[in-house]
């Protein structure tokens, strides 16, 4: 079960990566038809867990997006600079 989870999650990263968007939660299961809605969201909390992405709601809609680190992270720039983006 546990390497289930973990390719159900590099397939919700894959299709996040593609996206470049948040994603709402029904996407991702439209997406990933073929498995179980509970094992989707295994995997989501894993991702979320694990810093891997984010879980926001808006509007009674679930959205899953990559990490604000992941998308806008610069290395150049002062350490203040790096710090306020990396978080």
């Amino acid at each position: 079960m546990i390497t289930e989870i973990g390719i159900v999650a590099g397939q919700i990263l894959e299709i996040l990566e593609n996206k470049n968007r948040p994603v709402r939660m029904e996407e991702i299961q439209v997406r990933l038809y073929q498995i179980s809605k509970k094992m989707i969201y295994m995997a989501v909390g894993y991702l979320a867990r694990e810093g891997y992405a984010r879980l926001i709601e808006e509007d009674n809609r679930q959205y899953l997006t990559l990490p604000l680190c992941r998308k806008i992270y610069k290395p150049a720039g002062s350490y203040r600079e790096n710090l306020l983006t990396f978080f």
